[in-house]
């Protein structure tokens, strides 16, 4: 892939590439700073995440690479499908961070974005109820079998797979709970 940087125009420009790796694009941005006086031209990008969540299981936060200070990026001068991988480019204050070609070309921007969901799920929700427990009893309380409404009496919820009582309840005669108890595990 070559680009090149503009740092009076803020430009950078692509050629002979239709893969425009984000976290490359970063790296050589920075180096391009580095090499003679560019240092004097405004930030092209802002970069926030990439941090490591956990080493031994391959998890990080994904990069969100921010183009700035009114910088852009032109694809190549050819008809083609530029593909955006590794990591998630965002313009500061929103809009496209591309520009057109100079030629009339028609290029289609195809984000490949590192979309990742990062497990909250083992932190507490409630008082001792984890959010993978609380998820076992809503479903429970939304799809399990019901037996012994509307009271009085007791009223259990078994679980999805009808092997357990997940939420067992004494109700008064209007159908009040009046004492719960949880199966979480």
């Amino acid at each position: 892939m070559a680009i090149a940087f503009d740092g009076a125009e803020r430009l950078i420009t692509l050629s002979a590439t239709t893969t425009l790796d984000v976290k490359d694009v970063y790296s050589r941005w920075k180096d391009w700073v580095k090499a003679t006086d560019n240092a004097k031209n405004a930030p092209a990008f802002e970069s926030v995440g990439g941090n490591v969540v956990d080493a031994g299981a391959g998890t990080s936060i994904p990069a969100y690479i921010y183009i700035t200070n009114g910088w852009t990026i032109r694809p190549q001068e050819a008809d083609h499908t530029l593909n955006v991988t590794n990591g998630i480019l965002l313009r500061e204050g929103g809009g496209d961070p591309f520009e057109d070609t100079v030629g009339a070309y028609t290029v289609r921007i195809n984000y490949q974005q590192p979309v990742q969901a990062l497990s909250v799920f083992g932190a507490e929700i409630d008082p001792n109820t984890t959010g993978t427990q609380a998820m076992r009893l809503i479903l429970a309380a939304v799809a399990g079998k019901l037996s012994g409404a509307p009271g009085p009496g007791t009223i259990t919820i078994r679980d999805t797979a009808d092997t357990k009582n997940r939420i067992s309840a004494t109700v008064d005669v209007n159908g009040n709970r009046t004492a719960v108890t949880y199966d979480k595990d």
